[in-house]
């Protein structure tokens, strides 16, 4: 079998990587069962699952809890509470579509990434499957095969690991600057104790 393509789908192997992050978590599953030898295209279809489905269910998360704070039932007490979820939801939602389509374009251009901590989670669950996994330094290689590099090319490969982990943490940094900056910019009001009284069937808030 041609080393450069995907034994299970046919196609070549970083479009078949590229298809593992397509649909997000979905497709992950879909490309681990359709792949029978490449353990490349295996590792992306791995790390997609844990990757975007650990995003999903933050996003579900912080969603539902922005939507409960919200209820009338609360009295509007609740609502720097449903704010403050709110804007995290719309953060880690941001995020996540930023870390999609660098993984799309990375994994489409046949540069391999190993996302921190979910990368390692993919190899554990590899092998507690018994799935055959790439070598890890291979993971930042320019090769498709899951050979390991020529020494020199090793060191090329840690450095661009290494670089890709640093601009992923950098966007993290900066998606999360932004959360205190619009919070006590355009929702200062919004930042207090408030106590909920009511008198004649009328409730009121006091700051």
């Amino acid at each position: 079998m041609d080393r450069d393509k995907s034994g299970g789908t046919g196609l070549e192997t970083h479009v078949a990587s590229t298809l593992a992050y397509l649909g997000g978590w979905v497709s992950g599953p879909i490309l681990v069962l359709l792949e029978k030898s490449n353990r490349v295209v295996r590792f992306h279809s791995m790390q997609s699952i844990v990757t975007f489905g650990f995003l999903h269910i933050i996003i579900i998360v912080l969603g539902s809890a922005g939507s409960l704070f919200s209820l009338a039932a609360w009295q509007g007490a609740m609502l720097p509470a449903s704010l403050v979820f709110t804007v995290l939801w719309a953060l880690v939602l941001a995020f996540s579509i930023v870390l999609w389509i660098l993984l799309l374009l990375r994994s489409y251009h046949k540069q391999q990434v190993l996302v921190p901590l979910a990368g390692d989670i993919a190899f554990w669950l590899m092998e507690r499957f018994g799935l055959d996994a790439p070598e890890r330094d291979a993971m930042a290689f320019q090769g498709l095969g899951g050979e390991l590099p020529h020494h020199d090319e090793r060191h090329r490969a840690r450095m661009q690991d290494s670089a890709m982990g640093s601009a992923i943490g950098s966007i993290a940094v900066i998606i999360w600057s932004l959360f205190p900056f619009v919070v006590f910019n355009f929702f200062s009001d919004y930042i207090a104790f408030y106590n909920s009284t009511s008198q004649g069937g009328v409730t009121q808030l006091l700051r």
